[in-house]
């Protein structure tokens, strides 16, 4: 996620149904910034925003030979992001 666009998309977890985290399963670094992006959603809820539904796409299947997001990783953030929702 961009840090300058985190600012604006504060104002959409107000109103939102779902959520949907997409990273690439080729690109460590997109994964990693999911943990921001939770903690995010995370506060708004608890500062009695909706609750809306979470959902964690691990995308770029089609790279799969280049994977760095294991599948175990990747079950352990699913588990926090349906917990935390």
């Amino acid at each position: 996620g961009q840090e300058h666009y985190q600012n604006v998309t504060a104002g959409f977890y107000d109103q939102a149904d779902a959520l949907v985290f997409v990273y690439s399963i080729a690109a460590q670094d997109t994964f990693d910034d999911l943990k921001d992006w939770l903690k995010e959603a995370t506060e708004a809820a608890e500062r009695g925003r909706t609750r809306p539904l979470r959902i964690l796409l691990g995308n770029k299947f089609d790279l799969a030979g280049k994977r760095v997001v294991s599948v175990a990783d990747a079950e352990v953030r699913h588990a926090y992001c349906t917990q935390s929702g």
